[in-house]
């Protein structure tokens, strides 16, 4: 009961994250409840042989210890997480309330992951030496938990060939630097951020099988099995606007025709200038269900769609256009071709040789385009996972930012208000040390080579994602205080529209999705935050409920008048 009240008073004086860390995840706290089973169980016990008076006490205390029981699954097994979903945009990326320090290697796949209980004293060499590994020559010496956010940034690259950009999020804000040459990648939690001269293309590995045709002048679309590879058939633009084409159990239709297709605002749109980017909007009915592509003269390769979804792939031929199956997406020949794309989620800045003062954001998920935008200088883009926010900050630079990234400042515990983050400073055999604030990534440069490492909330990605469809915010008449708020959503991005509100949860797959927040800013779509819960605990908790219940109803009846009786 003391324990219990310290922990009230902490969360009063501090917030709940501060009682959690002093009293209800400390070790002595969980004996007293594991003492606590013991007494209960001991009570009910001693009672044996049970004696008919004696039923209502015995449930009771079963009740109470299938509490705990399903507690402590709760706790154990339990996932207590949330998203962060944009308007008309999907994500499957959650995070954590746990630290973690992740350590890689330069070029390999992957990350060497040590959780990281945090604490609310800082900490030496000797306390943290479970972070550090033998097979890498970073060792961690220091750890404070409260530190000035936008502290400790990595310095801005200068010159030819540097690039110089912003990330921030619900869990981060930080500025970040790459170069072509001298540090042309880096890792933030699960996404591989690079610098390349030219765009990242999915190489089609098969050679396509030739299909004797007449020659067909104007533009036309090839149309291949995707399993075979095969040329099924090579059909005038012409002839396809005027009917729909059914090949191998699919109904193809040209829905708009782009001269010169850009986009704007996340769509796709119409520039003007003929010849100059020609594309193809087009639905396909298959299976009973319908879905869209965009398919581009220039870029053979790209497609929104899977083979998956689809037994056929389209190729658009323009006469304004070259061959293009020596050329890459950005024109460029087989020996400049751009890097390997890697599976999960990749952020590429692509080189813009025409214009020193842009470059196209290219987003892949799982070797699949998702978005592609050309930006400025002081321009941003928004990732449809993890949250995110990059800002282009400079493009070969002359002037350096000044950032201290060996010192942090660090601040007291604040009262009543979300907790700072914290840092960890990691030095190289040779004495070099630098600091990570929580949520950054960084790459530390050692005899020829990148070691990126992340310091910040562990992170899942659900098996399904879920597509935000509308946000919907009501306020109080004559006031922006919110009233409610509510969620449209789509799981994958299918199916019927599904209504998350403060009230209504939605569960699916054993996760439990809540109406948590939202982020509303001028000009930008909004963000709606969804917790998400998986309890395997919670059905022991209910049972142990209703039993509890029973037995104090028993327990009440049998020592009544009426009863007795």
């Amino acid at each position: 009961m003391v324990a219990s009240v310290a922990g009230t008073i902490i969360e009063s004086r501090y917030n709940a994250e501060v009682a959690n860390l002093r009293i209800y995840s400390v070790t002595w706290f969980i004996v007293l409840l594991f003492l606590l089973w013991i007494n209960i169980f001991c009570a009910a016990v001693s009672r044996i042989p049970f004696k008919k008076h004696q039923i209502g006490f015995v449930i009771t205390h079963i009740g109470m210890l299938l509490l705990l029981i399903g507690s402590i699954m709760t706790k154990l097994f339990g996932i207590d997480g949330s998203i962060q979903i944009q308007e008309k945009s999907q994500s499957n990326y959650v995070s954590l309330p746990e630290l973690v320090y992740e350590i890689g290697e330069n070029g390999q796949p992957g990350y060497s992951k040590v959780f990281f209980p945090k604490s609310l004293e800082p900490l030496g060499k000797g306390e943290l030496d479970f972070l550090n590994n033998s097979k890498h020559p970073l060792f961690v010496i220091n750890y404070v938990p409260f530190v000035e956010p936008n502290r400790a940034a990595t310095p801005s690259l200068s010159g030819a060939g540097a690039l110089n950009f912003k990330l921030e999020s619900q869990f981060f804000n930080v500025d970040e630097s790459l170069h072509l040459t001298e540090k042309p990648d880096m890792r933030m939690g699960p996404a591989l951020i690079r610098y390349v001269k030219n765009k990242s293309v999915i190489k089609n590995t098969k050679t396509p099988k030739k299909l004797k045709q007449k020659e067909i002048k104007g533009p036309r679309i090839n149309i291949y099995d995707v399993a075979s590879n095969t040329l099924l058939k090579s059909v005038p633009l012409n002839k396809l606007l005027k009917t729909a084409l059914k090949i191998k159990e699919a109904t193809v239709k040209v829905v708009k025709i782009f001269e010169q297709a850009v986009v704007v605002g996340n769509k796709l749109d119409e520039g003007g200038q003929k010849g100059v980017n020609p594309a193809l909007e087009l639905s396909f009915v298959f299976n009973g269900k319908t879905l869209r592509d965009v398919v581009y003269a220039k870029f053979p390769t790209f497609s929104m769609l899977t083979k998956e979804n689809l037994p056929i792939r389209i190729e658009y031929k323009h006469p304004k256009i070259t061959d293009t199956k020596s050329l890459d997406a950005h024109g460029a020949s087989s020996g400049e071709m751009a890097q390997t794309l890697p599976d999960g989620n990749v952020i590429e800045f692509v080189q813009n040789k025409n214009n020193s003062t842009q470059v196209e954001i290219v987003l892949f998920k799982n070797k699949k385009e998702v978005l592609s935008k050309i930006v400025s200088i002081g321009e941003s883009v928004e990732t449809p996972w993890m949250g995110m926010k990059i800002t282009l900050l400079s493009l070969g630079a002359k002037e350096q930012h000044n950032h201290d990234h060996n010192e942090v400042k660090i601040i007291p515990l604040p009262l009543k208000a979300k907790l700072p983050p914290s840092a960890l400073k990691v030095a190289t055999m040779d004495g070099t040390s630098t600091w990570i604030i929580e949520n950054q990534s960084k790459s530390i440069r050692l005899n020829g080579q990148e070691l990126p490492i992340y310091f910040g909330r562990n992170s899942i990605n659900l098996p399904f994602s879920i597509y935000l469809e509308k946000f919907y915010k009501k306020d109080y008449p004559g006031s922006t205080t919110p009233m409610s708020y509510e969620s449209d959503i789509k799981r994958n991005g299918q199916g019927e529209t599904i209504k998350i509100a403060m009230n209504e949860p939605y569960k699916y797959g054993g996760y439990t999705f809540y109406q948590s927040s939202y982020i509303l800013q001028e000009g930008r779509p909004p963000v709606t935050v969804l917790s998400v819960n998986k309890d395997p605990g919670r059905w022991v908790k209910y049972i142990g409920s209703l039993i509890l219940c029973l037995g104090i109803m028993i327990f009440t009846l049998m020592r009544s008048r009426i009863y007795k009786r």
